[in-house]
């Protein structure tokens, strides 16, 4: 029954109008670590729609945040309600590899969502941040510049990487969105990408979590 519901919303809400919406340096890490980092992941690197725009141009996920559709992916929405109810939606930077590598560098689009049960990639941009206040959100309580170490509101610990050159700029209160990284483009080993949402042009920053206990399986 709750699929059931989800799955009329999303329908209903394609069918509206565009809403009005609102790095000292880290030890290597051993393999046996390796693997529980990559086995174990933060809950809030699992996002879900939202809503969509009538044309899915437009979508939302569970934080609030809003993000432009690239018009190739947008009949992947239209044509699958079913992303209106996976609650596994992760956010990756650009590259998919695989047969879309090239297309997914040249699109323009500085992000990817990957539906994990439908197999499916859609290119996207972000629009706007999340919401300031919701459950869903994820922002900055505490910055230790000296050892680039940065605390969210979960209580999670963060250490962003030391090539990273937006770090500087961060400020407490900042609103992030939790990705996971596309390795190929740093060659590290780290899991995850936090996107700063309160800052011009919404960059992202390779973020090795420190310590944190309720991960998602």
């Amino acid at each position: 029954m709750y699929k059931q519901a989800k799955k009329l919303f999303f329908m209903f809400s394609m069918a509206l109008a565009p809403c009005v919406l609102s790095y000292v340096t880290l030890p290597q890490l051993s393999a046996q670590v390796y693997d529980h980092v990559h086995s174990q992941l933060h809950r809030a690197s699992s996002h879900y729609l939202y809503a969509a725009s009538a044309n899915a141009d437009v979508i939302e996920l569970n934080d609030g945040s809003r993000w432009n559709v690239a018009p190739i992916s947008r009949h992947l929405l239209q044509q699958h309600p079913q992303w209106g109810y996976t609650q596994d939606l992760e956010i990756k930077p650009k590259y998919t590899g695989g047969c879309c590598a090239i297309l997914s560098y040249f699109s323009g689009y500085d992000y990817v969502i990957r539906n994990k049960a439908l197999q499916q990639t859609i290119f996207v941009n972000l629009r706007s941040a999340p919401m300031l206040i919701s459950e869903h959100t994820l922002f900055i309580s505490y910055i230790d510049r000296n050892a680039r170490t940065v605390f969210l509101n979960d209580n999670s610990e963060w250490y962003i990487d030391q090539s990273d050159k937006n770090f500087s700029y961060w400020k407490e209160g900042d609103r992030i969105i939790l990705g996971l990284n596309n390795k190929w483009r740093t060659f590290s080993q780290v899991s995850y990408i936090m996107i700063n949402a309160d800052m011009d042009g919404f960059p992202y920053s390779i973020a090795n979590i420190r310590s944190y206990s309720p991960y998602r399986q």
